[in-house]
């Protein structure tokens, strides 16, 4: 019995403090911007990161390239201790001769590369080289920069649809308490059946739109590298002020800077003067050198006394030119210039699929810009049909039917532009990325005002 009790008095101390520690605990909460998350994700991308080592790298070559234009200064020197032994036994000059020596050989040479033209068109490739990783660099913060905003604005209209749908189900909620309270002396059998199924029809919508909901934040959280048991607070959700875009002449030049455009015609140009640097090692390597080199031979025995003493200075032009290398050369550059052509092509297909994908967000925003104009419209007559159902439905003169239909219609018209809304900014999102390509943050062109609040999960 005493154990029995001890057991239970342990258990009952563990549930206190499980309770208690579950009452105090605090979720830590992490408030985002969009600006901010967006800062988050290129801190922690992989991709970002490799492309940056690159950049570093190819910068770090190009400073190989100059070098090799600037003359080089090589020092060079030798000691060698010399022990020598001579003897003859033919009489009468029979003798032994023993001698140590100390030999220190030193030269200093300075040499200045005189193939500018070949050593140039190095250099102009390794900068090309880096202004291409630099450009598809851009494209990369491009590309997440559009996917984040679209799936972080998803998660805001999410957050609303959300509550849309639980305002639709607290509205039919009263509905019925209403019917039940004053209209309970006539006979409303199918007017509760009805409210009860449109009850429980609003539940599954409401599931739904809580498990998008969760999907958006989870991926933002693991974008940005956030922990999924943090709350999240997105503190930036947007009124937009839709005006229609037309584009202009001007476009085209934007178009042409894009980066999966730019990156095209610089690969091209590298590929160009890596072509004719190949083809230039037909020709002679040239450089001019000056070299001055000091010998000196020392007696041992006599104390590091010369024996002999020679400085020379020598100064000349040197070239190595290759005569027969099989074809490598011709094959190499050949190769490159291929890699340009191909470059080439690359180029004007990245500026047609530029310029159709900017021409059709466009067409597209225009076209769903017409939908939520008339989405507005049919918001206003919506609610002020149900509002006017509802007074109705109050006064005893329709149905629940009547009610619930015209309140269900509101809350999918509503919902209807807001989803017409995440499309109009995802794809004004789609333009900005072409027209502020340059920009890692959000600015937005006169297509969008953006206002700030607070949606909680």
């Amino acid at each position: 019995m005493p154990l029995k009790k001890l057991i239970s008095s342990c258990i009952l101390i563990l549930n206190c403090l499980v309770f208690s520690s579950n009452s105090f605990a605090q979720t830590e909460v992490v408030r985002i911007s969009m600006d901010q998350a967006l800062s988050k994700m290129y801190s922690v991308y992989y991709d970002i990161n490799l492309l940056d080592k690159t950049i570093q790298q190819l910068d770090e070559f190009k400073t190989v390239k100059v070098a090799k234009m600037l003359p080089s200064l090589d020092a060079s020197g030798r000691f060698v201790y010399q022990q020598s032994k001579m003897s003859s036994k033919l009489p009468p000059l029979s003798y032994e001769y023993d001698k140590n020596y100390y030999r220190t050989n030193a030269s200093i040479e300075i040499i200045q590369p005189l193939h500018f033209l070949r050593l140039s068109h190095e250099f102009k490739q390794a900068k090309f080289n880096k202004q291409v990783a630099e450009q598809q660099l851009d494209a990369l913060y491009m590309e997440l920069k559009q996917s984040l905003v679209s799936l972080y604005w998803k998660a805001v209209v999410a957050d609303q649809i959300i509550d849309i749908y639980e305002k639709s189900l607290s509205t039919t909620s009263k509905h019925k308490e209403t019917l039940e309270k004053n209209f309970s002396n006539r006979p409303i059998r199918n007017d509760i059946v009805r409210i009860n199924s449109d009850i429980e029809m609003r539940k599954p919508y409401i599931s739904r739109a809580i498990a998008d909901r969760d999907t958006a934040y989870r991926l933002i959280r693991f974008i940005c590298n956030i922990p999924q048991d943090k709350k999240l607070i997105l503190t930036t959700t947007t009124i937009p002020l839709f005006n229609p875009i037309s584009i202009s002449g001007s476009d085209t030049l934007i178009i042409k800077s894009h980066p999966k455009v730019e990156q095209w015609r610089l690969s091209e140009s590298a590929f160009s003067y890596a072509s004719k640097r190949e083809n230039m090692e037909h020709l002679p390597k040239l450089e001019a050198f000056s070299t001055a080199s000091s010998i000196d031979v020392s007696d041992i025995e006599l104390l590091n006394n010369s024996v002999s003493d020679t400085e020379d200075i020598t100064s000349g032009i040197r070239f190595n030119w290759p005569i027969y290398t099989g074809g490598r050369i011709n094959a190499l550059a050949l190769e490159r210039g291929i890699e340009a052509n191909k470059s080439a092509v690359s180029f004007h297909k990245a500026e047609a699929e530029v310029s159709r994908d900017l021409y059709t967000f466009v067409d597209q925003f225009n076209a769903y810009l017409d939908v939520y104009k008339s989405e507005k419209i049919a918001v206003r007559l919506s609610k002020e049909y149900f509002e006017l159902t509802q007074k109705r439905f109050f006064a005893g003169q329709t149905t629940a039917f009547e009610l619930n239909n015209a309140e269900f219609s509101f809350t999918l018209l509503k919902i209807s532009r807001l989803n017409t809304q995440q499309k109009l900014v995802a794809i004004s999102s789609s333009i900005d990325t072409i027209i502020n390509h340059q920009k890692k943050s959000i600015s937005w062109p006169e297509i969008l005002d953006f206002k700030t609040k607070s949606t909680e999960l």
